[in-house]
């Protein structure tokens, strides 16, 4: 799996301080994982309103965390939501997907912050 982070919009999300971000980032992943769980358990309610909403915050906070991969991930699957005969949203297949893009892209991000050169400047 490619993941892409934009650095410098992490970084400028705690003014090049990284230490800040690992909390921020490690919460992201915990709330992010349960919210593809709720979409899920949405999803077998054919309850596409929650779905899009949460699709949306997720969009929103990965797109605040420079996490581009998961980003247009979440683009995308919004995209698809107005297909509601897309087999893979139908079988939750794109929801699985979804976790392991935010798994994905948060092991990057951490990577990232604990890389030395990753440092307030």
């Amino acid at each position: 799996m490619d993941i892409k982070v934009d650095r410098t919009q992490l970084l400028a999300l705690a003014g090049n301080d990284p230490s800040i971000l690992r909390p921020i980032v490690e919460q992201f992943h915990e709330n992010s994982l349960s919210m593809v769980e709720e979409m899920k358990d949405y999803l077998t309610r054919a309850d596409f309103e929650q779905i899009a909403s949460g699709i949306h915050q997720l969009k929103g906070s990965s797109g605040t965390l420079g996490m581009v991969s998961l980003y247009q991930s979440c683009v995308d699957l919004e995209a698809r939501l107005g297909d509601v005969l897309d087999e893979n949203l139908l079988n939750g297949l794109l929801f699985a997907q979804l976790a392991e893009q935010v798994s994905g892209s948060t092991q990057s991000v951490l990577a990232l912050l604990d890389r030395p050169e990753t440092t307030a400047g």
